[in-house]
Formats: structure tokens, C-alpha cells, sequence
């Protein structure tokens, strides 16, 4: 089981990292380091030394983190500050390769040349993303949970095993009640709230796309939006689904440590199915757009000056909720529409109430 449970620590660690030492080639090519450039700028040999230099010092990074890691996977603070270093300093190395693109920016007189407008009329079986109702599938899943509970109830012990170490040995009971024993319920609920309101987001998302390929932009973004929101899917049957597995370890059926196992081998089959799916699309579908012509290519917009550090997006005149990352896959909050911060303190309240609950009904 330690053996193991190495193996998953690492695996842990290493998929933040490698998801990304990649990232810098899955954004479009007229964004580089979250900086707004020409198309025929990816060929640059200053662009493509940042792109690699920057994989390799996270490829790097991965590799000592995730070795640290498993020399002690009992060591929960070494773990936890070691998973909170990669992202940390991932962001810190981007903030300085999109310094020195910003610098050849200004070099080069990359310049906006005003603002371009393009529409495309796509057929009706053009893809986009998985209708809300796709989420119908949670019910059945929450609902024969709830019915093995009530089943498995008579049988669980006077002391519910909750809570396990990373060495897999249990450190934490909770007296038996139904509160302590409907607590993967609880928990298939709140995830499933979660994933709904993301799928939800991505519905009404400012939409992505290449300005001078409005047709194939529009196309590729609706294979992605499709692809992103069936891996989100996906993800969360598969997560809510594991919730069974710490019912029966509440049972004594298997092992707490074993459930928790199981957890994290199908969350990282999961997560590793969907950065796959991601790196396959790009950001938005730019990976399904082709190369980039290697012509000379003036900016039609620039909006650097909307993106603080270039990951905060804040424009008050953009009606949007959600638009596409500049550096990342996936959707980002826009911080100057009052509605982002009603969904915030939404989501946070939410949050709130599921500790709550769980504090109240657990212990």
C-alpha cells in the first residue's frame, strides 16, 4: 500500500507541472504569455526560445518536486506546501516570460490596427457544448447512493471510520448516526452543484475564436467548448460516482484506506483524461485551427490592458461573465462585471454551507 500510495503522490504532483510546461502551445497563436501578438510571431526565434526554455524549467521543476515528495508521503505539510510550489512558481516564471514578450512587443511596433468584427453562419450541426440537460445523469447516481446507505445502515459500526492519514491508516471516527453516515451524499451533492454551475458558465461564455478565420475560429471553438464540457461531465459522474466507495468503507465492506484509494486513482484517470482532451484541443480549439501562416501579420486588437497579470480579466464594458483564459484552457471570471462577484459570493456561500453541514451532521 505505501508503494503505492508513492506512486499516486507523484503522479499528484507531476500533473500540475506538466499541464503547465505545455500550456505556452496550447493558446492561440496570437496570444503568447498572455500577451496579445501576431499570428507569425509564434515563429519568432525570441518566442519559441521563451516557449521552450519555460517547458523545460517546469518539466524540471516537476520532476525534483515530485521526487521530494514521495520520499516522505506520510509528511502532510511537505506534501501540501510542495502541490501550493508548483502553480506558484509556474505563474511566476509566465509573469517573466510575458515581461520580455511585452518588450519584443514594444520593439517590434506590434500595434492594433483597429478593431475587427467578423461573423460566421455555421450549420446547424456545427458543434458547440453538451446541453445543460446532460446533468440529468447525476440523479441516478446520488439517488442509488442514498438507497445503498439506508441498505448498509444496520451494519455500520458504533464508531463511522472518516478519516484516514496518507499512510492509509484511519485517524478520525465519528459516532454513528445518519448524518455521519449520509455524508458521501452530501458531499455527491455539493460536487454535482459545482459541476452544474461550471457547465452553466461555459453556456453563457463570451465565445472564442480567430478573427480572420471567423468560419474555422467558430467551428474550433465549438469542438472545444463540446469536448470541455463532456470532460466536465465526465469528471463529475465519475467523482460522484466514487462516492459509493466511501459508503461502503463506512460499512467496513473495504477498507477507508482503500476507498480513498480508489478515489484518487479514478480522479486521476479523470484529470488526466481531461488535460489529454485539453492538450488535443488547445485553448479555445487553437490546436484545431492548424499552424499559423508564417506571413507578417498586423494585430486587429489588443486587449492587454484588460488582463492584470494576465490572468485577471477586468472590463466594465464587457457584458460577459465568463471568457476564455489567456493563459490556461478552460473560462475565467471578468471582475468587472458585477455579476462575477454575485457568482463568487454565491459559490462562497455555498461553500460555507457544505463545511457547515458537514460540521453539524459529522462532527
Amino acid at each position: 500500500m505505501s508503494s503505492f500510495l508513492s506512486v499516486l503522490l507523484a503522479i499528484c504532483l507531476a500533473l500540475p507541472g506538466l499541464s503547465m510546461a505545455v500550456m505556452p502551445w496550447l493558446t492561440p497563436a496570437g496570444e503568447v504569455f498572455a500577451v496579445t501578438v501576431p499570428s507569425a510571431a509564434v515563429h519568432d526565434p525570441r518566442i519559441r526560445r521563451l516557449r521552450a526554455g519555460y517547458a523545460a524549467a517546469m518539466v524540471a521543476l516537476t520532476v525534483a518536486v515530485a521526487l521530494i515528495g514521495v520520499l516522505d508521503p506520510t509528511n502532510v505539510a511537505l506534501y501540501v506546501t510542495l502541490c501550493m510550489a508548483l502553480p506558484v512558481v509556474g505563474f511566476a516564471g509566465m509573469l517573466v516570460c510575458r515581461a520580455r514578450v511585452q518588450a519584443i512587443k514594444v520593439r517590434e511596433g506590434w500595434r492594433a490596427t483597429g478593431e475587427k468584427i467578423t461573423s460566421a453562419v455555421l450549420p446547424a450541426a456545427a458543434p458547440g457544448p453538451l446541453p445543460l440537460a446532460w446533468n440529468l445523469l447525476y440523479l441516478p447516481i446520488i439517488s442509488a447512493t442514498a438507497a445503498l446507505t439506508v441498505a448498509l445502515y444496520p451494519s455500520m459500526p458504533a464508531q463511522i471510520p472518516m478519516h484516514t492519514g496518507l499512510d492509509g491508516v484511519v485517524n478520525g471516527w465519528a459516532e454513528k448516526s445518519w448524518g455521519a453516515a449520509a455524508f458521501p451524499v452530501l458531499m455527491q451533492l455539493f460536487m454535482a452543484a459545482v459541476m452544474i454551475a461550471c457547465h452553466a458558465g461555459v453556456l453563457v461564455s463570451k465565445r472564442g475564436g480567430a478573427g480572420a478565420r471567423p468560419v474555422a475560429g467558430a467551428l474550433a471553438y465549438g469542438r472545444f467548448a463540446q469536448v470541455q464540457t463532456a470532460s466536465l461531465l465526465g469528471m463529475g459522474l465519475a467523482l460522484t460516482a466514487s462516492m459509493a466507495l466511501i459508503v461502503l468503507s463506512e460499512a467496513q465492506i473495504i477498507g477507508v484506506g482503500e476507498a480513498g484509494a480508489l478515489v484518487g486513482v479514478l480522479t486521476l484517470v479523470s484529470t488526466g483524461v481531461a488535460l489529454a482532451l485539453s492538450v488535443w484541443t488547445g485553448q479555445s480549439g487553437a490546436r484545431l485551427l492548424g499552424t499559423p501562416a508564417a506571413r507578417d501579420e498586423a494585430l486587429s486588437t489588443d486587449d492587454d490592458a484588460l488582463w492584470k497579470g494576465g490572468v485577471v480579466y477586468v472590463s466594465r464594458d464587457d457584458p460577459s461573465v465568463m471568457v476564455p483564459k489567456r493563459f490556461g484552457v478552460g473560462w475565467t471570471l471578468n471582475w468587472g462585471n458585477w455579476r462575477s462577484w454575485a457568482v463568487t459570493v454565491v459559490f462562497v456561500a455555498l461553500t460555507v454551507l457544505f463545511v457547515c453541514l458537514t460540521r453539524v451532521l459529522v462532527g
